[in-house]
């Protein structure tokens, strides 16, 4: 196993990871190493174990064979309020159920780094007001969250996510109830964060275009497995897409979007779905 040195530690490395849920098996043998200050996309078909891995690398779900070391340590030995002063999660269905303001939601991403019964401080709270103005929350600030549209509500759980302050930011789907607008501005200002150094982004998605507009690098799972992890350019081949997804792909890079585009068919011996 290769040795890093504390600057050239990856953020994860994982080694034979497996995971069951119960008796059907989610992750298998998965082998494959994060960097930090890039977005990586996790990739594939439905049930190929894309939040699961999600949910193993944020120390959720502790795998069944292999190991997770979190920058050089097992992440079984990480304390919960030490992981969420560098890791947050947005799920990929991001529900409260009470009728907390949109602000104390956001705020509510602070608590890591606050002592108990400690109140924000005047600085905390022109954090919150510029991370509620980036996700264009700002005007929804003292609206109960229960009342807030799917998308609204997303856009909160980002907030409150980015309001943690973390190294690393892990996304479930999170522009899956989005419109193309705030999709387009969500992984934008998140780009931009890790290209100023402030954040790593692992993101599981599902539009390839967006994927190859936004991610410095993928990881495309199949049936549980590792199929491929490397460049974005790499990755999104025709003979790779046909292999894992079954569809017939084109593409090409278009200097619109400055990114590679990707055209997709059923292959004309595919049975329609029953």
């Amino acid at each position: 196993m290769a040795a890093y040195s504390k600057q050239e530690r990856p953020l994860w490395q994982l080694d034979g990871v497996s995971f069951a849920y119960r008796d059907k098996p989610a992750l298998k043998q998965i082998n494959c190493v994060l960097e930090s200050g890039r977005c990586i996309g996790i990739l594939g078909p439905n049930g190929c174990g894309k939040s699961t891995l999600l949910d193993v690398l944020a120390g959720l779900l502790q795998p069944q064979h292999g190991r997770v070391l979190f920058q050089g340590k097992s992440i079984r030995q990480y304390r919960r309020r030490d992981l969420a002063r560098c890791l947050a999660l947005v799920p990929q269905n991001f529900r409260i159920r009470f009728d907390f303001s949109v602000r104390e939601v956001v705020e509510m991403g602070l608590h890591p780094h606050l002592q108990r019964f400690a109140l924000p401080t005047a600085a905390d709270r022109e954090q919150i007001n510029t991370i509620m103005q980036q996700t264009d929350i700002l005007a929804l600030a003292e609206r109960p969250v229960t009342r807030l549209s799917g998308g609204e509500q997303q856009r909160v759980a980002v907030a409150r996510a980015l309001a943690q302050r973390p190294q690393v930011l892990l996304l479930d789907e999170a522009t899956a109830s989005l419109d193309i607008h705030h999709s387009l501005a969500m992984l934008e200002l998140l780009k931009n964060r890790v290209a100023d150094g402030q954040l790593s982004v692992i993101a599981v998605l599902h539009d390839l275009n967006l994927a190859a507009r936004f991610c410095d690098e993928l990881i495309l799972l199949h049936e549980g497995g590792c199929h491929s992890q490397g460049p974005t350019a790499h990755i999104l081949q025709p003979h790779v897409l046909q292999a894992v997804y079954g569809v017939e792909a084109a593409v090409q890079y278009n200097p619109f979007t400055q990114s590679q585009q990707v055209s997709l068919r059923l292959p004309a011996s595919s049975p329609p779905c029953q």
